[in-house]
């Protein structure tokens, strides 16, 4: 690997962001001996397995500061009056114990615990070469037949169901299969103690165990995949970009921020990026650039180069280069509700396994709701949480909405590249959204009420019979208490040409230009039905081969 450039360097492809899109793209590419690639990374690079942080290898627990960004949103678009009624009403809902752990919460936790952040969410996605796969918690799952089929009509049928079947095929390392994801099945005898009880429960109300890929819409509990080799995390950095190291012909530039696009005149031909680097701005050029900074990032960069929706980057003051309406809407991310509980002593421990087994409760036609079952949670991560819950350890059931009909936004307020965007998710802002939460959230309390698991649980925060069981209350908690899932995508979309809210083609072009694709989550037109790290890492594999040939 070359990590030396001086400033008459130029490359044929320079790939934004080493994520789980950016680190495929990066390294396909540069298995070309004849094009040269450099990947830009604002985050740090740990270029050997030795000298990857604990952290990075733990497999069993997420990765919450020391490797992420932290772009503050805002879960709904609402005013801070309905905010605080919701969360007032939520907390008389409570039993006097958790009253006052959540009013100590709310004055003593400082920014993360203030009244006036109560609707505010931290995406602390990956930050560090490898990106999110290198710090989340390592489920591989595929979707379903639905989830990609639904793509075709925003490609002119370039995607669907066969195609990312055969790529995830490709893709995936399991037994009888050579691919560059190590993928694990969970298994029964492997489960905790919290999460075997979690599988009892679901069973004892009804629910069959599924296999861990199911194509289409079902109902059952099952076991998840992950991305493990020896016990340890598997990120795109390890998969990918490990063995493309030690090519001359590829770059890799850690702690670089991106600040724009580099043009040519006044036209929209793509020469390079301006980065910030060492404190010191720097112009790189290429042939092609290719945009994989993630859902969050990818539409700032686009706005900041004067590309994206007129009435916003004319109030952030960035000149207009190619009005393009549907950069940074369209944002769709998986809304949770977390019913958190103190587990008894010896149920879960601190450092056990995160994820393990989900619940699908799906309607006959979509794959739209999931229950997660979490386990040796480390509230210490989380300081709100940890003094409201009283216990550094906590367990979880948390409903998802899979298949949002929301939509959200992300947008510049400024030219300056180091401000964060300003991110609007509106969770269950439709009507659909809500009504299925509110579902989730009664079938996780009547999962936890089974007594397999209740056995387990010393108490349970908030949630009581007479909250769930009562609508308005029920709505004000649920309001309090919903959260992105870190799962965002849609910000760049796909779509056809005379699209006016798309922004790529359905081969990551970005519409009326020349020498820029996006190819992440952002051009996502819809979210999958499960955390999204597989699907970005099979878009990218299957847009690089395309890359490949241009």
């Amino acid at each position: 690997m070359n990590s030396v450039m001086n400033s008459m360097d130029s490359f044929d492809d320079i790939v934004v962001g080493a994520g789980a899109a950016g680190a495929v793209i990066a390294a396909r590419l540069s298995e070309d001996p004849e094009r040269r690639v450099l990947l830009i990374e604002a985050g740090v690079d740990y270029p050997s397995d030795a000298t990857l942080p604990a952290a990075l290898l733990d497999a069993n627990q997420p990765v919450m500061t020391g490797h992420n960004w932290h772009i503050p949103a805002r879960v709904r678009d609402t005013g801070f009056l309905s905010t605080l009624s919701s969360a007032a009403c939520a907390l008389l809902s409570a039993s006097m114990g958790d009253q006052a752990r959540m009013l100590h919460s709310s004055m003593h936790g400082g920014i993360e615990g203030s009244m006036t952040n109560l609707s505010s969410f931290d995406y602390s996605v990956g930050k560090v070469v490898g990106g999110s796969t290198a710090i989340n918690g390592g489920l591989v799952l595929r979707g379903t037949r639905e989830d990609y089929d639904e793509w075709s009509q925003f490609s002119e049928g370039g995607w669907n169901w066969e195609r990312v079947e055969r790529a995830f095929q490709a893709l995936e390392a399991s037994e009888g299969n050579s691919g560059s994801v190590p993928v694990q099945d969970v298994r029964l005898e492997e489960l905790t103690r919290i999460q075997s009880a979690f599988v009892q429960s679901c069973r004892a109300n009804g629910f069959a165990l599924l296999d861990s890929e199911v194509e289409v819409p079902a109902r059952g509990v099952t076991l998840v995949r992950k991305a493990i080799r020896n016990g340890q995390r598997m990120s795109s950095a390890r998969t990918h970009l490990l063995s493309a190291r030690a090519r001359p012909n590829l770059t890799i530039m850690a702690q670089t921020h991106v600040d724009r696009l580099l043009w040519s005149g006044s036209g929209t031909t793509c020469q390079g990026v301006e980065v910030i680097t060492a404190g010191k701005r720097r112009s790189l050029r290429c042939a092609r650039v290719i945009l994989s900074a993630g859902t969050l990032n990818t539409p700032a960069i686009l706005m900041r180069s004067g590309l994206g929706p007129s009435a916003v980057l004319d109030n952030a003051r960035v000149p207009i280069r190619l009005a393009l309406p549907g950069v940074g809407s369209n944002l769709a991310d998986h809304a949770v509700v977390g019913l958190w509980a103190v587990p008894k002593a010896g149920a879960s421990q601190l450092g056990e396994v995160t994820h393990q087994t989900f619940l699908r409760h799906d309607s006959a036609a979509r794959s739209d709701l999931h229950l997660y079952m979490l386990g040796g949670i480390n509230t210490n991560s989380f300081p709100m949480l940890r003094k409201a819950l009283g216990s550094e350890l906590g367990i979880a059931l948390a409903p998802c909405i899979m298949k949002p009909q929301s939509r959200g936004s992300c947008r510049i307020l400024s030219s300056d590249p180091m401000a964060p965007p300003d991110v609007v998710v509106n969770c269950l802002a439709d009507p659909e959204d809500a009504r299925l939460i509110k579902e989730g959230v009664r079938l996780a309390w009547r999962i936890l009420q089974d007594p397999a698991l209740r056995q387990h649980v010393d108490r349970v925060l908030t949630w009581n019979n007479s909250l769930v069981n009562r609508d308005s209350s029920l709505e004000s908690a649920i309001a309090t208490f919903v959260r992105p899932g870190w799962h965002a995508v849609g910000t760049a979309r796909m779509g056809l040409a005379q699209d006016p809210d798309a922004v790529v083609d359905a081969h990551g072009k970005v519409h009326g230009t020349e020498q820029l694709w996006v190819v992440d989550a952002s051009i996502m037109p819809t979210v999958p039905s499960v955390p999204t790290a597989l699907s970005c890492m099979m878009l990218a594999e299957e847009l690089a081969a395309e890359l490949r040939t241009h």
